[in-house]
């Protein structure tokens, strides 16, 4: 009986940033515009063995779900038709195999845009990395084995900037809900303008003396409008009115200054009354 594999098992992770990775990628984000027409991505192989890395770009966006809850979103044709960074973007090489413990850097080039409007162009860079493909062995054997076959995928964002960016921003609270361990504040963001916001949403909650009660802090993109979610511990709270702060700023690690969009201060007050706590 010829060796045969009788198991593949393909194991997707879509991760912005996984610890566990085959691969590591460096920046977080790939920036182009018209002054800055040429970038690099760094790509590590963090493992002892051999890895195959492949490359591609799609046209993906983060957003939100009717619960706050945040995913990405790909297959969007009319938004994609339309603000899709892919067609003016050449990257290379697509397809690499790197040693153990080895890196290697992957190019790319904003090509001619020619007459679309002016804003931000998005997409997502997908770096897949899996075991280098293995010689078939013809030999024979009575025994049947099983190869497992595990691929991770890191996802990075691409960013073209063409001519002059804004953004606007205004916020609406529309409710909060608990669950079993969490209380939720739901916010609605309304965005205008031809960028995305790429910044920082920050919340405090106080109590009915002003007491700081619960605090959050953390980069909360918005390409569209949509609604997001802040959680926090519902041991932190009891029944009665609460009285939160929001702030968003376009204070981003990742994203550099050259491509910050300047948007008008936010800073909203508004107050809850939560039961059943």
């Amino acid at each position: 009986m010829k060796k045969l594999t009788i198991l593949t098992l393909l194991i997707i992770m879509l991760t912005q940033f996984d610890l566990l990775s085959q691969v590591g990628i460096y920046p977080q984000a790939v920036f182009l515009n018209q002054k800055n027409r040429a970038s690099n991505l760094k790509v590590l192989n963090m493992t002892n063995e051999t890895k195959e890395i492949i490359l591609d770009l799609k046209f993906g966006y983060p957003d939100y779900d009717s619960l706050g809850n945040y995913s990405l979103v790909y297959g969007d044709t009319l938004p994609g038709a339309k603000w899709s960074a892919v067609p003016f973007v050449r990257m290379f090489p697509k397809r690499l195999l790197l040693k153990a413990n080895e890196e290697q850097v992957v190019k790319f080039m904003l090509g001619n845009m020619g007459n679309v409007p002016d804003g931000t162009y998005f997409g997502r860079i997908h770096v897949l990395s899996k075991n280098p493909p293995e010689e078939i062995d013809t030999t024979y054997t009575e025994s049947i084995t099983a190869k497992i076959d595990i691929h991770f995928t890191l996802i990075s964002a691409l960013i073209v900037d063409k001519g002059k960016t804004y953004c606007d921003i205004s916020v609406k609270p529309m409710g909060t809900f608990s669950d079993s361990n969490m209380v939720n504040f739901l916010v609605n963001v309304n965005k205008d303008g031809n960028a995305p916001f790429l910044g920082t949403t920050e919340m405090k909650v106080y109590d009915s003396m002003g007491k700081l009660v619960a605090q959050s802090k953390d980069l909360t993109p918005f390409y569209f409008s949509g609604t997001r979610s802040f959680r926090f511990d519902k041991k932190l709270f009891s029944n009665g009115r609460y009285n939160v702060e929001l702030t968003m700023s376009n204070e981003h690690k990742d994203v550099p200054d050259d491509f910050k969009v300047a948007i008008k201060p936010v800073k909203e007050t508004f107050s809850v009354d939560l039961d059943g706590i």
